[in-house]
């Protein structure tokens, strides 16, 4: 039996090791993954208010540690409830004052402190989330104007009337041009409280 070595060609090796750490670089890139990512709030880029809540929260709470949430809203929202950028108000009492932190797609901003408004409410902590808000929105009219006019924005917002026996609200409200729908939801019960074209 003849042995065979394999003939290389000495001016083609340094090409060759080149192609092959690129190789190894792009597969070895393919499969890392940004920590950030891993975040179970952060898996996309869009997100429903709830999901997102307990980690707005930890912010907050880092500033003051009493913080209570105040208000949630998204100026543009999905239909699936989720939206790219959220804003969060909290109340400090320690520090007696409100906080808004703003998540803009992977940006988590702060701003600065504001003086507490009159009837800012403290928002109970269970309460039912953007994509249920959504579908019950659609459910009762928001379909029908969606239909009627094309490219509608679909803003949202939770807030919580400073009144007794109040119960936190979501209110939504689809726009094109100078035509609107706006309903507001129970966030407690989904119960319909108005709508109007």
């Amino acid at each position: 039996m003849k042995l065979v070595t394999p003939q290389i060609n000495l001016k083609q090796f340094p090409t060759v090791i080149l192609i092959s750490l690129i190789s190894i670089f792009i597969l070895s890139c393919q499969h890392e993954k940004n920590p950030v990512e891993n975040d179970e709030w952060e898996g996309s880029k869009k997100q429903t208010a709830l999901l997102l809540y307990d980690f707005m929260k930890l912010e907050a709470q880092q500033l003051d540690k009493e913080a209570k949430l105040i208000s949630v809203q998204s100026n543009k929202v999905d239909l699936d409830g989720c939206s790219a950028y959220w804003e969060y108000e909290f109340i400090c009492p320690n520090k007696m004052n409100i906080i808004k932190i703003i998540r803009n797609y992977d940006a988590i901003i702060i701003t600065d402190p504001a003086e507490i408004r009159d009837g800012a409410s403290v928002i109970r902590e269970q309460w039912m989330n953007s994509d249920f808000a959504l579908k019950i929105a659609e459910e009762n009219g928001g379909e029908k104007f969606r239909k009627r006019f094309q490219n509608v924005n679909i803003s949202i917002s939770l807030s919580e009337p400073c009144i007794p026996n109040s119960f936190p609200i979501w209110d939504v409200l689809y726009e094109k041009d100078n035509e609107s729908f706006n309903i507001r939801i129970n966030a407690d019960s989904g119960r319909v409280l108005d709508g109007i074209w």
